[in-house]
């Protein structure tokens, strides 16, 4: 499955990454557990889009040692560059 940038910027992905960005820029921490991602996401929808991004090389997903049933989802330095790009540029725009 490809997606192209302009598509991984849309929708639930765009919700997703955002989410993720804040999360881990407002907590000063590297990573967060799918649990915190916010629960209007959509669940099938939202796991669906993680793999998607992950495969994208946007995040990195991966089990949480102390507890194997949760996820934890770092934020690749592609996904920051990227989101941190794309957001310069949407505020260029709007200035």
């Amino acid at each position: 499955m490809h997606f192209s940038r302009n598509e991984i910027f849309r929708a639930t992905a765009w919700r997703i990454l955002l989410e993720i960005y804040i999360y881990l820029s407002e907590q000063q921490s590297t990573y967060l557990l799918y649990s915190d991602l916010g629960a209007d996401l959509g669940g099938n929808s939202t796991v669906r889009w993680l793999r998607v991004l992950a495969e994208a090389g946007y995040i990195s997903l991966d089990y949480d040692v102390q507890n194997s049933s949760r996820s934890v989802i770092m934020l690749t330095d592609k996904g920051f560059i990227s989101l941190s790009t794309y957001l310069e540029a949407a505020v260029n725009i709007l200035s």
